[in-house]
């Protein structure tokens, strides 16, 4: 099995209990990341410096999905089932695109993200929180 990493695994990998899983997947060469992953966590950067740093361990550490017609499409169509539950505000554009790159590449999106479980609800989303609830990340 393969994973799709969020950033809400990502900006946490400094926790010791998701540094031990992420850093396992990685040197199993189990992790994926979407570009849409890897604009969020540029947007974090605190300079330019910082920015090509991050963006370099990123894209060099994992495979980057890009988004494809299919994958918006799917988005979309997540997003449309989201409002038979009343649920369309909840994910935002870009955890409906990351949802729909995992199910377009048989991944299983990693995150500590709720809104990927309100996505599974409605979808084939395989979806895991990187440590389960009832586990301290800190």
């Amino acid at each position: 099995m393969s994973f799709l990493l969020d950033k809400s695994a990502h900006a946490r990998w400094d926790q010791p209990v998701v540094a031990a899983r992420l850093n396992d997947l990685l040197r199993e060469d189990l992790l994926n990341i979407a570009r849409p992953s890897v604009l969020e966590i540029g947007f974090s950067a605190r300079s330019p410096q910082d920015y090509r740093e991050v963006i370099a361990d990123v894209t060099e550490a994992m495979t980057v999905i890009e988004v494809s017609a299919e994958i918006s499409t799917r988005a979309q169509d997540l997003q449309e089932r989201l409002t038979h539950r009343g649920w369309h505000r909840a994910p935002g554009p870009v955890d409906l695109l990351l949802a729909a790159t995992a199910i377009e590449h048989e991944l299983t999106l990693l995150h500590l993200d709720k809104d990927f479980e309100l996505i599974a609800q409605v979808s084939s989303l395989q979806q895991e929180r990187v440590v389960p609830r009832e586990t301290p990340t800190a």
